[in-house]
């Protein structure tokens, strides 16, 4: 079904969020772009973590947090549930001074094995000599240097098939979609033009180098796609960007794929997130498979199993499109 650039039927929603934009706008965007595995409206549980002393002598998985984000804190959790025996747990706290003990410490432990949640912790991770790790939560790890033959991570974004999936499940009609991005993401376009291709879509991708490049491209874009799937690179979407973007596209009828939950109430018809507990599986997997090796095998990111989806029953009404009873992880 392709939806026309007609506005009647989403002006004649209430669109109370809609004048509230630009304050809750702010506070998600900080949020979301912290992960995107976060349900940000509920308060973080608090992981006990370890002080930055001694490590004792058996060795452990050592996990460092970059903050108390809830898409960090869910994941920390889902590994300390999973792994035996319980991990050393340093929240770094987004503090370079903390970082920097927290590195001597580990770094004189006989621990080998460390998970890097977070950019942060896969920043200051990214320091020692002698350890294996496997980072998780991080966009766009290749810019940042966190390849090595010793580090390896677990992609932060849900499965696109699966995404794609759900899309049209919601919207069997759908045929025409764009996505923009920074540069050095050409391996996730591989997998979402393949992707794209199963479920018969044609995918329109545009590379920017800002977010006024990214406004630009997206309003340009907007007359030959139905909806837009938008990712969380920080790099191209800022929050007045974010703000923008959704305004526009609430005025233009299109529909909007979105990497949090909290946007849903801003104009996104469905939200795809990742699960704490598959990222928990995949980075648990990964130090199996890397035993007691000096390197990590296989691939640079391993992908993802599990799609955690919400609707936006207005949206979709307003869109003519029928929102099922319940969405669960898939």
């Amino acid at each position: 079904m392709v939806i026309s650039g007609s506005t009647d039927a989403v002006n004649d929603v209430p669109w109370l969020a809609y004048r509230l934009l630009p304050f809750f706008l702010t506070l998600v965007l900080s949020l979301a772009l912290a992960g995107c595995a976060s349900r940000a409206q509920r308060p973080a549980p608090v992981v006990p973590e370890n002080r930055a002393n001694p490590a004792p002598a058996a060795t452990k998985l050592v996990v460092l947090v970059s903050d108390e984000s809830p898409a960090f804190v869910d994941v920390a959790n889902a590994i300390v549930a999973r792994a035996m025996p319980r991990p050393e747990i340093y929240n770094l706290k987004s503090d370079p001074a903390r970082a920097a003990e927290v590195l001597r410490t580990v770094a004189a432990s006989n621990n080998t094995s460390v998970v890097a949640i977070g950019m942060v912790a896969a920043s200051a991770a990214r320091q020692l000599q002698g350890k294996r790790v496997i980072f998780c939560q991080v966009f766009n790890p290749e810019q940042a240097g966190l390849i090595t033959p010793w580090m390896r991570g677990v992609s932060a974004l849900p499965p696109v098939a699966k995404s794609l999936r759900e899309w049209k499940r919601l919207d069997p009609g759908l045929s025409r979609v764009g996505v923009i991005t920074g540069d050095g993401l050409s391996e996730l376009m591989r997998e979402a033009h393949a992707a794209a291709r199963e479920h018969g879509i044609q995918l329109t991708v545009a590379t920017v180098r800002s977010d006024k490049e990214m406004l630009y491209a997206f309003k340009r874009m907007s007359a030959t796609i139905e909806g837009y799937w938008l990712i969380p690179d920080n790099r191209v979407l800022s929050r007045e960007a974010l703000r923008e973007l959704m305004a526009f596209s609430v005025k233009q009828g299109k529909q909007l794929m979105v990497f949090a939950p909290e946007l849903l109430q801003h104009g996104g018809l469905i939200s795809v997130e990742s699960d704490a507990q598959d990222i928990a599986a995949q980075v648990l997997a990964r130090m199996h498979e890397a035993g007691n090796a000096s390197v990590v095998p296989g691939p640079a990111i391993s992908r993802l199993t599990q799609v955690r989806v919400q609707v936006n029953p207005t949206m979709a009404k307003a869109l003519g499109l029928k929102s099922p009873a319940k969405y669960v992880t898939q």
